[in-house]
């Protein structure tokens, strides 16, 4: 019986997500969420399926070319959550792609560069949009960093070959400066941060996959970018420092009226606003015994979902050790258009949630529809965030 099976024949083909679960796990290492918010978890080489009461055991992780058991970097769910997508830690060039429902291995694929025949080590890799995850589709298209690029991977499994082709890239060249993380927006345009503290925005690359140039470069930090996310319309950018998170729009309208979008047309150019900083003060630090910060990638929540394909944002969540920290972002856009207004500076006056838990926080994942957040530490736990 193939692990969808399992799952089916007890619960049927979803389970109530509004019951916390709290599993104790081996050595959790990722996370990642099917569309009907089951949790699929990377036990030390070992993937499994969770459900509110019961773990399905899924497969082992194995290098098909060592024939090595491996803890992955990270895993990533597509079409639909039928497959998933495993980066190996060791060969970075490397993607193994599952049927998440069977635990079967379907190909071993290569990244290359179709006009140089180059091997990139994959840094980074994102859904080609945002939630086109949870859409069926054959064929994989996603958005990777690779050092100083940035590009379209895709592999079309009706096509002879193990190669993840890049079709196009766009990279810098200054010296020294790296991309660290990546998102997409809904419509596909693409936000990447630096080693440098920048945030490049590009347009939706075009349909022949060709890349331009940066249309604005968001600079109004210095320290390196661990993580960026991006709000579905695009509107909202949220990008993650090792002390802060910065918040800032990418669409503004200028004085003579006239909306301007960071990833379209000309660019921000002279228009770039300015961005609010979300920190802990001494004072949360103090009362939660918080010693130093050390901040995982910020996230938008994901839902509740709109008729009309939107989506309802209003959590901001990171960790830091045991601790999750939970800004409202309701709250945030009011406090940034006060201070745009009023300019009252940068530092945000709203207060986070901060929720502690047993053991140090691995991973953590917003459910579909629903804004609670799936945290992995040495449990798997679910919380109903205020």
């Amino acid at each position: 019986m193939c692990i969808r099976d399992s799952i089916n024949a007890e619960y049927g083909s979803s389970f109530s997500s509004k019951m916390p679960f709290d599993s104790p796990l081996k050595a959790g290492a990722a996370l990642d969420l099917t569309k009907d918010n089951r949790a699929v978890v990377a036990e030390g080489d070992l993937i499994k399926i969770h459900t509110q009461s019961t773990t399905i055991d899924g497969w082992s992780l194995t290098d098909s070319l060592t024939k090595k058991n491996f803890t992955p970097r990270k895993l990533i769910l597509q079409n639909e959550s039928h497959n998933t997508l495993i980066l190996t830690p060791d060969r970075k060039n490397v993607v193994q792609y599952y049927d998440t429902e069977r635990g079967a291995l379907l190909r071993r694929l290569e990244m290359k560069n179709f006009v140089s025949d180059l091997e990139l080590n994959i840094d980074e890799l994102a859904h080609k949009e945002k939630f086109s995850n949870l859409k069926q589709s054959s064929v994989l298209e996603n958005v990777a960093i690779a050092g100083n690029i940035v590009c379209n991977v895709q592999w079309d499994p009706r096509a002879k070959g193990d190669e993840f082709i890049i079709t196009d890239k766009s990279e810098v060249k200054t010296k020294g400066k790296k991309f660290t993380c990546v998102a997409t927006t809904g419509k596909g345009h693409v936000a990447v941060g630096t080693n440098t503290g920048e945030i490049n925005l590009y347009t939706t690359p075009s349909k022949s996959g060709k890349w331009t140039k940066a249309k604005t470069t968001l600079n109004q930090i210095a320290d390196p970018v661990i993580g960026v996310d991006v709000s579905k319309d695009g509107e909202w950018i949220l990008w993650t420092t090792k002390e802060y998170l910065a918040l800032s729009k990418t669409v503004v309208t200028t004085e003579a009226g006239n909306v301007i979008s960071g990833y379209e047309g000309k660019g921000l150019g002279a228009n770039k606003p300015s961005c609010i900083i979300c920190r802990l003060s001494p004072q949360i630090k103090e009362k939660y015994g918080i010693g130093e910060v050390n901040f995982s990638p910020a996230k938008f929540d994901n839902g509740p979902f709109l008729p009309d394909d939107g989506v309802i944002e209003d959590k901001i969540v990171t960790s830091t050790g045991p601790f999750v920290v939970n800004w409202s972002f309701r709250q945030l856009k009011h406090d940034y258009n006060k201070k745009q207004n009023d300019d009252q500076g940068l530092e945000t006056s709203v207060l986070p949630q901060v929720l502690k838990q047993s053991d140090n926080v691995v991973d953590k994942v917003f459910e579909y529809g629903d804004p609670a957040v799936v945290v992995l530490s040495k449990q798997l736990s679910r919380i109903e965030l205020d």
